[in-house]
């Protein structure tokens, strides 16, 4: 069965299995939860008014959620591929609750500008009392309504204070996010004023359009959960609903759009940080992968926890605990990763030294015996072709890493052109490695070598391969050829020592000072 009916059929079973739950009665489960999270003393009437709402947010919400999980399904219909995610699931869902708000809305009327309602909101002083009906001191409530009078539209009188501003503070983390990855990748370029850490590659932030997006859409997010959070609570009471009934409905409907609206925030914050992690390499990336699984799992608890803490029983400080909790493990699991990749020691602990020879077959055997370096034998090439044999010399640091190790290049500087052949000896065996370096060109522009070049559609990467050094051993020795290389001197060529990390992040790089033989 091809992909295109078995995403039909998909599309099919989803939507049947969505309208069936959208449409069927509510549970009296769900009611008598309503009840509780709310403290109402549901009357027959007051049952029907918080069902009427339960059935009509549910219809809304589903069928955002549903024409979501179409839309995706039929993207992913040219490409043979069916999936559904949660981003653009969660993000029906919310339109969809927009939606049932607006339209909720349209029908009682914004709040007048005298301040009369329907049904008027309960006053902050009854918010400490179960509604049951029963009376409160009227000189308390009298008190209550003329000193909050100019502002009982606000959000902060159906949920607490502090969860009316998670919307904004969701805008304010987007933006803070964004601004930093944007100032680090013009930090930590080839032309920037500092080089990034060996973690970091110089593709970090290089392509800033992603990041950027999915930063302005949390910052469109949370400005549009706070304005659909104040128009809920300066609306109108629908009709014939108790102030209890209304208290709860608007209380409800804030708490669910701010909480979906942070889990949906939070996910794209998740997605901006997995672009930037495209430019992380070693213990960096392995930290960073880590922190955005945490992440993902933590938006999610934080989402349920600002649901739980939002209700009259709720614990206003253990949220913003949670949130400070898990944006400190994040950015400390990425600091560990920086801090694991920093360099066991710099180059000037190692202070290399090349001595080198441009030779040819017959003088092969003569040149490497003067410098000290055993023969590699005859090295075919064409007329034009030149041999060079050499040995790098470095200085053993004090303690040596076991994590690292040393790639030696060799460049022909006129043609900006780096050695295919480069190899070393072991045991009596001469061989070498591929580079696995092409983006170093990013972080040191002198070698722009190994930059790739455009042919047609494709990029073409250089096929060098390179001379390894164990950071213990104290000599090198290395040969290898340039092909058409009529003319080349030794002061043509460039000599460079790399020391990376055993997920191949570079530490750092130099170019080695060369003494020609």
């Amino acid at each position: 069965m091809s992909v295109p009916i078995i995403a039909v059929l998909v599309i099919m079973g989803v939507s049947l299995v969505c309208m069936l739950a959208a449409f069927r009665p509510v549970n009296p489960n769900r009611v008598a939860r309503f009840a509780l999270r709310h403290g109402l003393d549901l009357t027959p009437h007051r049952t029907a008014s918080v069902v009427a709402y339960l059935s009509h947010t549910r219809h809304w919400r589903t069928l955002g959620a549903l024409v979501a999980a179409v839309i995706v399904l039929l993207q992913g219909l040219p490409e043979q591929r069916a999936s559904l995610e949660a981003l653009p699931l969660l993000a029906g869902w919310l339109a969809g609750a927009l939606l049932a708000e607006l339209r909720i809305h349209r029908s009682a009327g914004p709040l007048p500008m005298d301040g009369s309602t329907h049904a008027e909101p309960a006053p902050a002083a009854a918010k400490a009392f179960p509604a049951t009906g029963t009376p409160l001191d009227l000189d308390v409530t009298t008190r209550s309504v003329q000193l909050t009078v100019f502002d009982r539209s606000a959000v902060a009188w159906y949920v607490p204070g502090w969860f009316a501003r998670v919307p904004l503070v969701l805008a304010g983390l987007a933006v803070l996010t964004t601004a930093t990855a944007v100032t680090l990748s013009k930090a930590w370029t080839a032309d920037g004023d500092g080089a990034p850490p060996a973690g970091i590659t110089t593709r970090f932030g290089e392509d800033l359009g992603p990041v950027v997006w999915w930063g302005a859409a949390v910052v469109a997010l949370g400005l549009v959960v706070a304005m659909a959070n104040r128009q809920i609570a300066r609306r109108r009471a629908r009709a014939g609903d108790a102030t209890s009934i209304d208290r709860a409905v608007r209380a409800h409907a804030i708490t669910a759009l701010t909480s979906v609206g942070v889990l949906l925030g939070g996910l794209c914050l998740v997605k901006q940080f997995g672009v930037l992690a495209e430019g992380l390499a070693g213990q960096t990336l392995v930290w960073a992968n880590r922190a955005g699984t945490g992440c993902a799992l933590g938006v999610l608890y934080l989402a349920i926890v600002l649901w739980r803490e939002s209700g009259p029983a709720g614990r206003p400080r253990f949220t913003p605990a949670l949130a400070a909790v898990l944006v400190t493990a994040t950015v400390a699991a990425i600091g560990f990763g920086v801090w694991r990749d920093r360099p066991p020691y710099g180059p000037d602990q190692v202070r290399p030294v090349a001595t080198i020879r441009l030779t040819d077959d017959e003088h092969l055997d003569a040149d490497a015996a003067a410098i000290g370096v055993p023969s590699p034998g005859p090295m075919f090439g064409g007329e034009d072709a030149r041999t060079f044999v050499g040995r790098l010399d470095v200085t053993v640091p004090a303690d040596p890493t076991t994590a690292g190790s040393y790639a030696l290049l060799v460049i022909d500087k006129r043609l900006n052109r780096v050695a295919t052949q480069v190899y070393t000896e072991r045991d009596g065996m001469w061989g070498g490695g591929w580079g696995g370096f092409d983006d170093a060109w990013r972080r040191y522009p002198w070698l722009s070598a190994l930059a790739p070049l455009q042919q047609g559609d494709q990029l073409s990467y250089s096929n060098a391969t390179t001379a390894y050094l164990d950071p213990a051993e104290r000599s090198l020795p290395f040969a290898g050829r340039f092909q058409d290389a009529a003319g080349l001197r030794p002061s043509d060529l460039l000599v460079a020592l790399v020391f990376y990390g055993p997920q191949r992040q570079i530490y750092w790089s130099v170019q080695v000072p060369v003494t020609a033989s």
